[in-house]
């Protein structure tokens, strides 16, 4: 499971949340809203700071191996803001490291979870930081994530982040 519901089994992958960011600074969420689809496999949450909203949509589509997390930033406001970016945070960061275009980390010896934030992103252990650039007064930019688990003799992350890529 990747986002429970069964939080305590071994299997378990840990979810990351995202925060965004004006001129460096983290904003402090003044309203934080979270939905379930019914019947579907997709989440959506909005996140309100000031004149700033962030959107996610989470969904695994059937025919690809990872989890995907579309992540969109509105400035509902009368007055461009300043510069933009979305911070993805690992919950938990014990083994992750930078690699390329991602973070990857190790679980239970032979499991791996990459998340990709693309070729404009910095990579940390424990966060990708997306830089979106000033928003003009209803502008609005998103950025997919792919949270990608490998099991050794599966498909390589590189390549399933390939296929991502190529839609």
């Amino acid at each position: 499971s990747m986002a429970g519901p069964s939080y305590s089994q071994p299997a378990f992958f840990a979810d990351c949340w995202i925060d965004f960011a004006v001129d460096g600074e983290i904003l402090i969420p003044e309203e934080d809203w979270l939905w379930k689809v019914r019947r579907a496999g997709i989440n959506l949450s909005k996140i309100r700071a000031g004149s700033l909203e962030l959107y996610t949509v989470d969904w695994i589509p059937p025919d690809v191996d990872a989890m995907l997390r579309w992540v969109i930033v509105k400035n509902t406001g009368d007055h461009p803001s300043g510069e933009v970016s979305m911070v993805l945070h690992l919950i938990d960061d014990t083994d992750s490291s930078p690699e390329g275009n991602s973070i990857k980390q190790i679980r239970q010896g032979s499991k791996l979870l990459n998340i990709t934030g693309g070729s404009q992103a910095t990579y940390a252990p424990g966060t990708v930081t997306v830089p979106l650039g000033v928003l003009e007064p209803l502008q609005e930019k998103s950025h997919i994530f792919s949270l990608i688990t490998t099991n050794s003799g599966e498909k390589s992350w590189h390549e399933i982040d390939q296929e991502i890529q190529n839609r």
